[in-house]
């Protein structure tokens, strides 16, 4: 059986979590509520490498994999060309363009493989409108 004091410790740390999960929580950006979207990019895989949300390296100690879709977002948001150059990205990949060369540094997995035998282009105009929103 624990003592007074250990249970308090326990108790506290326990309070402590739930105040800073509850902050966390009301601090990340909704991810974009399209399930028809969603389900897409999970079916093609695109989760493997992906994640919706951008984590600091300083936090996980190593480079994200690929780019998150909120720093993807957050790097092309307003760009009048934006759409047309990710949904092409999409389609046929990326890495081996000087313009692609962003990446670089900042994830693991900076190429990324072509996807147009998967997706269409109307698929993967909706992919990136939905990464747009985060």
């Amino acid at each position: 059986m624990r003592n007074n004091n250990e249970k308090r410790t326990v108790r506290s740390a326990l309070y402590l979590l739930a105040s800073v999960s509850t902050v966390a929580a009301a601090q990340s950006p909704a991810i974009p509520d399209d399930p028809r979207v969603e389900a897409l990019a999970r079916s093609r895989g695109c989760y493997l490498c992906h994640t919706s949300l951008s984590v600091r390296q300083e936090v996980s100690g190593r480079l994200p994999r690929a780019p998150a879709w909120q720093s993807i977002a957050q790097e092309y948001r307003g760009r009048p060309d934006a759409e047309e150059r990710l949904a092409r990205t999409v389609l046929s990949g990326m890495g081996h363009r000087l313009e692609d060369q962003h990446w670089r540094g900042r994830v693991a997995l900076a190429d990324m493989p072509p996807n147009d035998y998967q997706l269409s282009a109307t698929e993967a105009r909706d992919l990136v409108r939905w990464v747009l929103r985060f």
